[in-house]
């Protein structure tokens, strides 16, 4: 088997919120992984040498703390090659003991918060629980990124988000996910993809207030995106989103059944095998929905914009030119707050 770089354990099923815009709809039934997978799926990830990722989620991946745990203690265990592990998790359910066992394996953790307050709770709800569990990571002096879905309903209010953000100490960096019209974001009619100008006053808006913020920090919160340009611009690279673009990926569903990305999982379309049995030749199923280079003449990132996710060009359809936007206002702004 050609060497997986990132492997994603979807480990439950199960969560404690109701977001509007859930990409995995309604779930019957709830399943959590079988230590026969999580075994299997580790030996997997100890194939190689080159560096790997390991992204432990759900679901809310806090409900089964002991399956955590547990897929934390056999990778130390098991994998020999460089890795690292992330969790990614709405933030309510962290305790004092889980934060702990994160501190301890060195966890990059990850929060899922879409906007200020009034509205994260009309996007996830609880928001309260949220902010508690980013308070025992600050108490515990563990670092954090957030991860924010960018929709119709808060593409207006990202600035506020990184001035709430601008209080908690450990904050490293917060990424910027456009919504994918998947799942419940099919079906409620309130929420959608964000409007092309809209979008870009809101990113221009977000990049000068994380500027402004930053100078007042001794640890600045990093625009993923914006990092991205950056890398790309040092190295002069070719596009490049993620390792599934080059069949270097797997989720893996709680029952082992295996898909190319998170994003994907559950899909049936995209469907690849099972831990036991993967099907390598279609790993880079991905491939085909490469966004099309057609809009990127005369773009002046053309060069060394990263490009957009696979899967979202496939589900987004003619929406899927938000991400150009996306990186051209990013890079505008970068322009601007730079002269």
């Amino acid at each position: 088997m050609k060497p997986i770089r990132y492997i994603v354990l979807i480990v439950t099923t199960r969560c404690n919120l109701s977001c509007c815009y859930c990409y995995s709809g309604e779930v019957l039934s709830h399943r959590d992984m079988t230590d026969e997978v999580i075994e299997r799926s580790l030996e997997i990830a100890a194939r190689g040498e080159v560096p790997l990722h390991l992204q432990i989620t759900g679901g809310e991946p806090t409900l089964v703390p002991h399956l955590v745990e547990r897929i934390l203690k056999r990778a130390r265990n098991t994998i020999r090659r460089p890795y690292t592990i992330g969790l990614q998790t709405n933030g309510t359910n962290l305790s004092v003991d889980l934060v702990e066992k994160l501190r301890h394996f060195n966890v990059q953790v990850g929060i899922s918060l879409d906007g200020p307050p009034t509205v994260h709770e009309k996007l996830r709800g609880k928001i309260a629980l949220t902010l508690k569990g980013i308070k025992i990571l600050e108490y515990f002096r563990i670092p954090f990124r957030v991860t924010t879905v960018v929709t119709s309903q808060n593409v207006g209010s990202m600035d506020r988000l990184l001035y709430m953000l601008s209080n908690f100490r450990e904050i490293r960096g917060i990424g910027l996910d456009i919504l994918v019209r998947k799942g419940r974001a099919l079906s409620d009619n309130l929420i959608a993809p964000p409007l092309p100008e809209k979008l870009k006053e809101g990113i221009r808006s977000f990049v000068r207030t994380c500027k402004a913020i930053n100078k007042m920090r001794s640890t600045p919160i990093l625009l993923r995106e914006q990092e991205r340009l950056k890398e790309g611009l040092s190295k002069g690279r070719s596009k490049f989103f993620c390792h599934a673009l080059q069949g270097e990926s797997i989720a893996v569903m709680p029952d082992g059944e295996v898909f190319p990305c998170g994003q994907t999982a559950g899909d049936r379309r995209f469907f690849v095998g099972n831990v036991w049995n993967l099907d390598e030749s279609k790993l880079d199923i991905l491939k085909q929905f490469t966004p099309s280079e057609e809009g990127c003449k005369n773009c002046a990132i053309q060069n060394f914009c990263p490009g957009d996710c696979p899967s979202r060009t496939f589900y987004n359809e003619e929406l899927s030119n938000l991400a150009c936007i996306m990186y051209q206002a990013i890079w505008e702004a970068m322009e601007v707050t730079s002269s």
